[in-house]
């Protein structure tokens, strides 16, 4: 089973597309930051989507609640 989950965070002015394919237990994350990288941590559970994303001198933690195609951003 093979479950694709795309996720558009607007945090704060930024634009952070994450989308995390999650397949047999595992989780596979890419984030997309306009032209930087970024490292990317995704735990989703029950349709929360935690993410933490690593981009070089800051972190940015935020909770992506994926519902019914809406994303809520805390």
């Amino acid at each position: 089973m093979v479950e694709i989950i795309n996720v558009t965070c607007d945090y704060r002015d930024e634009i952070i597309n994450v989308t995390c394919d999650y397949r047999d237990g595992i989780l596979n994350v890419t984030c997309d930051y306009r032209d930087g990288i970024i490292n990317v941590t995704c735990d989703y559970k029950e349709g929360i989507i935690n993410v933490t994303c690593d981009y070089r001198d800051w972190i940015i933690k935020f909770t992506c609640n994926y519902k019914d195609g809406i994303t809520i951003v805390t």
